[in-house]
């Protein structure tokens, strides 16, 4: 790809990189990548460039071969994965005093082909301990208040260092990313040092427009209850449960694969010449097994001869669903993929799916980013798609082709609206403003809140934690477990929410701290050590405990299943659409308790929101619209809310429901029908004005949404 081949250049570039006075300005380019098949590509790629022999070291086995590269002088490009310097940061004292501090002592370039999360990990930490010249003499430390070595060096190697020097390759940044790497304006936003816009891209033809062609549908299901009795469930996690049982169904899968082979042979396959390839996007690795068989079993229905699917997801997966005819039934990859009866290797599969006779690829997570495949004319979703996931996964098929003019997009699952808002931050310059490093300290606050973390015990894990490189390897774990011990029990005693909320809570904690550690130029030793221990702490928590699934297997049942084709639109993007990003954001655990409600109950609400006809589900489809326009309407609600009891803020508000209904452009075929039920029905409107006016009163007493 033109990525590919840039950071092949800026290596060499750097590599030969001096001075006016003819010194070299890096000792070493290192070229980080986190994907096996980019890494891949990019060494061939490296290569290409190299003129002397040994100049360039692919790291392709073990941390040992990094170690070497890094201390040998001929060796002047790395290509490496980041995960490698966590074993070469604990071997450092091999190396011996002098080579350690050699490395240290040097300049590096560090070019970083995907600018994404993973650096902001303790393997981008390990990255800076290996090479970085900041030392714990130098943190601005008011004198010494005994903090053991080990995590003063830990606090050096976070932040900025002045003899790294970072090359950030992304085509979706993401606010932190900004932060991390960006170049700040003089309005103080953060921005690309350079950007090649998709806009751009796509006008000068060097990408294919994703959104040209994308048809989206409605699922229409019905579900009912066979429980005699009342459950009371999280209506959250069972409206999660609804949706994966109905789109686990084998009936649901059928209809669909029917639709996808169909769509496929008459519109993508004619493509190319008759090679043009399809990607079918699954929610699951459970959903990709079953996605396979039902596209294997419509191809020998209609005997599409010279047609083949192949399936891409990792490990093991069993089947749980118990409507499935396979349930309790184990596959990988290789067994579902057989050549001649013979399983084929993951690493066989790009090849084998650029032979003639595979037309579809179902994949589930794998395979959705760094797939390089020209063509790739068509893609079916069945997977909820947001922000950079939906850009990295649509743009799988915008990879330029001769003769690939079109490609075509077939959603189950999400809007257009819900698209175009995923891509517009990405299409032209994207902008972030920078956070503020107080959300941290407020979130190792909201941990310390719960009074399960005491001060004794975070001194003594300190103490444990700075000694664990005089503990065998395989015994670190249980002297960590047993330094949280006490934190643990005092965990397990809270009732079922408050546990959730900690548990929340402490995964707040370190994600902020590791993207903030790399930023801020010194953190304090006291949250570094609570962060240490909270990583600690969630692994158990999350050990002991589900992560939350709901097991209503026996108590519905699927009794009615339609797919309608709403529309086939051009997503058109405009760019002074799109806002600046921010790195620390809302993160979908929002305070308050999950409501409870019956199971019969909720089955209704989700029969009310995807049922058939001109039923209640269209109307609370508007609502939710409704919802928006009435609170990004009215700044007063906020004091209102904050003065008045939910009660009173929900009473009498008819004039809002009906004024902002009529403003509602969603859905204007619904519309009428709500008016009439708003206007007409008491009862709907009572039904009404509490979901929306209690939603925005949770939202406005809570905090933002």
């Amino acid at each position: 790809s033109g990525k590919t081949k840039e950071i092949a250049w800026l290596a060499h570039e750097l590599s030969s990189l001096h001075t006016r006075d003819d010194d070299k300005v890096f000792s070493k380019v290192i070229v980080i990548t986190d994907r096996r098949v980019l890494d891949r590509q990019l060494q061939d790629q490296i290569r290409q460039f190299e003129q002397v022999r040994g100049v360039v070291r692919s790291i392709d086995s073990d941390s040992s071969q990094l170690r070497e590269a890094l201390t040998d002088a001929q060796a002047k490009i790395v290509v490496t994965t980041l995960q490698k310097f966590p074993f070469v940061l604990a071997a450092l004292d091999e190396l011996g005093e002098e080579k350690a501090g050699g490395l240290k002592a040097g300049s590096y370039a560090v070019v970083v082909d995907e600018a994404h999360s993973s650096q902001t990990g303790d393997s981008a930490t390990d990255l800076k301990a290996v090479l970085g010249s900041v030392r714990p003499e130098d943190l601005d430390l008011e004198e010494d208040d005994g903090t053991p070595a080990v995590l003063l060096a830990r606090l050096a190697a976070r932040g900025r260092q002045p003899n790294l020097s970072f090359f950030a390759f992304t085509a979706t940044p993401k606010g932190k990313t900004l932060e991390l790497f960006g170049q700040k304006g003089p309005d103080g936003s953060l921005a690309a040092f350079h950007t090649y816009s998709m806009r751009q891209a796509i006008e000068e033809d060097f990408i294919v427009d994703v959104l040209r062609q994308y048809t989206t549908f409605d699922q229409l299901a019905r579900l009912e209850t066979e429980a005699d009795e009342q459950l009371e469930v999280p209506k959250g996690k069972a409206g999660s449960f609804f949706s994966q049982f109905v789109n686990l169904h084998p009936y649901v899968k059928a209809q669909k694969a029917a639709i996808v082979v169909e769509h496929y042979q008459r519109v993508v396959r004619p493509l190319l010449g008759g090679e043009g390839k399809a990607m079918v996007v699954c929610a699951s690795r459970e959903e990709a097994v079953q996605w396979k068989r039902a596209l294997d079993q419509e191809i020998e229905r209609h005997g599409h001869a010279g047609l083949r699917a192949l399936v891409a997801f990792s490990g093991e997966v069993t089947v749980r669903n118990p409507e499935a005819d396979n349930a309790g039934m184990a596959y990988t990859e290789p067994q579902m993929n057989k050549i001649a009866g013979k399983p084929l290797p993951e690493s066989k599969l790009p090849d084998e799916f650029a032979k003639p006779e595979y037309g579809i690829l179902v994949v589930a997570e794998k395979y959705q980013t760094g797939f390089d495949q020209p063509k790739l004319c068509g893609m079916y979703v069945d997977k909820t798609l947001t922000g950079v996931n939906a850009v990295q996964t649509l743009s799988r098929l915008n990879r330029s082709a001769p003769g690939k003019d079109e490609v075509y997009v077939l959603d189950f699952q999400n809007t257009g609206e819900q698209i175009r808002a995923a891509f517009e931050p990405f299409y032209g310059q994207t902008e972030a403003t920078p956070t503020d490093p107080n959300v941290l300290f407020d979130a190792a606050d909201a941990v310390r809140g719960f009074g399960v973390i005491d001060d004794a015990e975070l001194a003594g894990f300190q103490e444990q934690w700075a000694s664990l490189g005089e503990v065998e390897e395989g015994k670190r774990h249980a002297v960590l477990s047993t330094s949280t011990q006490g934190a643990y029990e005092r965990a397990l005693e809270l009732d079922a929410d408050e546990r959730r909320e900690l548990k929340d809570a402490l995964a707040r904690f370190v994600r902020f701290h590791g993207f903030l550690g790399q930023v801020v130029p010194y953190l304090p030793a006291a949250i570094e050590v609570l962060f240490q221990f909270s990583k600690v702490l969630l692994k158990r928590l999350m050990a002991v405990e589900p992560k939350g699934g709901v097991n209503l297997s026996g108590t519905v049942e699927l009794t009615h299943f339609r797919l309608d084709e709403v529309d086939t639109e051009h997503i058109g993007l405009e760019e002074a659409d799109a806002k600046p990003l921010s790195a620390i954001g809302s993160d979908g655990t929002g305070p308050g308790q999950i409501p409870l409600g019956a199971l019969s109950e909720l089955v209704e609400v989700f029969n009310d929101r995807y049922g058939e006809g001109l039923g209640d589900g269209d109307a609370l489809r508007v609502l939710e619209e409704v919802r928006d326009t009435v609170r990004d309407g009215n700044a007063d609600l906020a004091a209102q809310a904050g003065a008045n009891s939910r009660e009173d803020f929900v009473r009498h508000r008819d004039d809002l429901l009906i004024g902002a209904a009529m403003d509602v452009t969603v859905d204007r075929e619904k519309q009428a029908p709500l008016l009439k039920a708003l206007l007409d029905d008491e009862d709907f409107r009572a039904r009404a004005s509490e979901l929306v006016m209690g939603s925005i009163y949770e939202g406005l007493r809570d905090g933002p949404n």
